[in-house]
């Protein structure tokens, strides 16, 4: 009796394992149609190399105004912060000096008036052979620095919108942009040199990032990059390296890259801090799958690989991340076919941990 009993127990225990490698080669209790494919790809290895920065205005892209004369603020049409626009009239100079550049102008149209005349008798004496080559040359010259003088202040008139009978002058906007910095206000004394204010144009912007010395040798002047800022963390921003500092920064001893950045929007304000994605691609290739078709587990990672009409679960080794692809060591082949759909439920259904 005792003997009978021992064989059931062993065709029972036989059972069970039977059951369970079973369950690693089907799915019968679970709905395939939950389960989608991918194959995996044998393509060119890229890694992502992080950097952070930070969001600033280019140096080309600012103006300074600075006042020409002595005078007094009588109008200010503009505020800090403000989008100004190209031409737009913001701000007033009223100056007793703007006579004495009148006074300047019509004496240089005089002698540059006198001076063409010289030269055009110049002329047709060297071509009567009445004056030397060496003295035709010279009148040639006067009349080159006279004329330079003039069209200076017919420029700087013009740039000030001069009005001589009111002895003032307006100064238009010569870009459009955004009011950095204003240093005057209605009823101020200005000074010559002073510094009135400094527009600056946001339409296209720097990122500054530091580049340690561990990543120098992989980052080049012309390399497209990707970044984010919390403020749009759903938003991908592209750009390229501008260009790279000569020296290592000796505070936070790293190089410092300029990504220029197309912002047109302004969504990208100076000083916002930005995580950079530098994409490098390598010679080599590599295995790759969806990242969502893995399942960690056991401080490991695996994935489930579909052969004809059954299935099972492989230990993988990957490498690195790109975007929505896992590259991948070992542990799957090129063409496998890869669970990427609900990947969790099916691992936990094959290796029984209910």
């Amino acid at each position: 009796m005792k003997a009978i009993l021992i064989t059931i127990l062993i065709a029972l225990l036989a059972g069970c394992k039977t059951e369970k490698e079973q369950s690693i080669n089907t799915v019968a209790p679970l709905n395939r149609d939950l389960f989608q494919t991918t194959k995996a790809i044998l393509t060119t290895n890229k890694r992502v190399i992080n950097l952070n920065g930070t969001v600033a205005y280019k140096q080309d892209r600012v103006l300074q105004y600075k006042t020409l004369h002595n005078g007094i603020i009588s109008s200010s049409n503009f505020s800090l912060g403000e989008l100004i626009e190209l031409g737009q009239p913001l701000l007033t100079i009223k100056s007793p000096e703007l006579n004495e550049h009148y006074t300047e102008y019509i004496q240089a149209k005089e002698e540059l008036n006198l001076a063409q005349r010289k030269k055009e008798n110049a002329r047709s004496l060297y071509e009567d052979q009445m004056l030397s080559k060496q003295e035709l040359l010279s009148i040639e010259s006067e009349y080159r620095q006279m004329h330079a003088r003039v069209s200076q202040i017919e420029k700087l008139l013009a740039m000030q919108s001069t009005k001589a009978k009111e002895d003032s002058y307006t100064i238009h906007s010569e870009k459009a942009g955004f009011i950095l910095e204003k240093n005057i206000s209605n009823g101020d004394l200005v000074n010559s040199g002073d510094l009135l204010f400094t527009i600056v144009d946001l339409n296209e912007v720097w990122v500054v990032a530091n580049i340690y010395p561990n990543n120098i040798s992989q980052i080049e002047i012309g390399k497209e990059v990707e970044l984010k800022v919390s403020a749009y963390p759903e938003q991908i921003f592209f750009g390229k390296i501008d260009q790279l500092s000569p020296q290592i920064d000796p505070v936070t001893k790293a190089l410092k890259a300029y990504i220029s950045i197309d912002n047109r929007d302004f969504k990208l304000k100076p000083e916002m801090y930005a995580e950079v994605k530098l994409i490098k691609e390598e010679r080599t290739q590599e295995v790759a799958i969806p990242s969502k078709a893995l399942v960690f587990d056991n401080n490991s990672y695996y994935v489930v690989i579909k052969e004809s009409d059954t299935y099972r679960v492989s230990q993988v080794t990957p490498t690195h991340f790109y975007n929505e692809l896992c590259f991948i060591k070992e542990g799957v082949k090129a063409n496998d076919e890869i669970i990427h759909t609900n990947p969790l439920l099916i691992y936990t259904h094959l290796t029984d941990r209910d």
